[in-house]
């Protein structure tokens, strides 16, 4: 199931390129190949049906906006349609009700009373569809849930935030937006030696004065287990998480500067709900996720898609396809596959 609404996701952003009159549309087939969207097509999962419902509401979204500016009354149509998409996207997946915080840059920006109403629309719309679902709940997860994954006595929305999952989202983020724009990776040697200088010291202040272990969030870390010998297992996860943490400053200040010098109004509007996106995943409950990256991953590769409307390159082609590959067999080691092989 969570593969049909990869398709259909796709289907949805196609769409969005095609309203926004890109040379080369057929890119978003590249969505497919982000490697988290393989391993959770496969996997009963509820990030890619929410991920279909939210973009399915952008493009309602972006269709609203565009209406408004012709004065044309059907945007009220498509502004309560894009509500209803995106507050089922919050039924599927709660976090995604961040994403109507970044409706507030819209309304400050809105060039028309019409286009303010249909915000306005938009947003009522949303929340009262997922408050529907919250009321019937009794809170902000399903009451099952509530019991079976947090410590007795213990509700939803009272864990304190946590900044270190937003930065191993960033992290992770950094990764596989590096796929599609590696540019932020190609620094200045003195600002990547003083990134990996701290990270450093990061990770050995989390060895000595904190009981979390960062190597336990890195990517790769199982399959790196099953190749290399356990005595480079200690070496290759120091090594491999002081260059994870490294990417985050440089991730961050790259997309900053591209937030900075953006005068695309709706590219705005998508930075700011990727970032809220990245903030979501600090007030998880039980505990960080690569998977909760996600939603904030994706739209940072839909900004990518807007404004890169020149033809992708074989380098990029073969980043692609590597990446998508990982997904892939990663996606078929998670389902036991890989492990029925007899390989000689």
């Amino acid at each position: 199931m969570p593969f049909i609404f990869s398709l259909l996701t796709l289907i949805v952003l196609f769409r969005f390129l095609m309203l926004r009159k890109h040379p080369f549309p057929l890119k978003v087939f590249q969505f497919m190949y982000i490697p988290l969207v393989p391993i959770l097509s496969c996997l009963v999962m509820t990030d890619i049906p929410a991920l279909f419902f939210f973009f399915a509401s952008q493009l309602a979204l972006l269709h609203f906006v565009h209406i408004s500016e012709k004065q044309n009354h059907v945007a009220l149509v498509y502004a309560f349609l894009s509500g209803i998409l995106v507050g089922m996207s919050c039924w599927v997946r709660q976090p995604f009700l961040v994403a109507l915080g970044a409706s507030v840059y819209l309304l400050f920006t809105a060039g028309s009373r019409l286009e303010k109403l249909c915000i306005i629309n938009y947003v009522i719309t949303a929340s009262i569809v997922a408050a529907i679902l919250f009321f019937l709940w009794g809170g902000l997860a399903s009451p099952a849930w509530n019991g079976n994954m947090l410590p007795s006595g213990e509700a939803v929305g009272r864990r304190s935030f946590l900044f270190l999952s937003v930065i191993l989202a960033l992290a992770h983020g950094s990764l596989i937006y590096a796929i599609y724009d590696p540019g932020f990776l190609l620094r200045g040697k003195k600002i990547i030696l003083g990134t990996i200088m701290l990270s450093l010291i990061v990770v050995f202040l989390s060895d000595h004065l904190t009981t979390y272990d960062l190597r336990d969030t890195l990517p790769l870390k199982f399959v790196v287990r099953r190749v290399l010998p356990q005595p480079f297992w200690y070496v290759y996860e120091t090594a491999a998480a002081v260059l994870f943490l490294a990417l985050v400053p440089l991730f961050t200040f790259h997309l900053s500067a591209k937030f900075i010098n953006e005068a695309d109004r709706i590219v705005k509007y998508l930075y700011f709900v990727s970032a809220l996106f990245f903030l979501a995943v600090g007030k998880m409950e039980h505990g960080y996720s690569s998977r909760y990256v996600l939603p904030a991953v994706s739209v940072l590769v839909l900004i990518h898609f807007l404004k890169e409307e020149s033809a992708d390159n074989f380098p990029k082609l073969l980043r692609i396809f590597l990446g998508g590959t990982l997904g892939i067999v990663i996606a078929l080691d998670y389902l036991g596959i890989i492990a029925k092989l007899q390989l000689p």
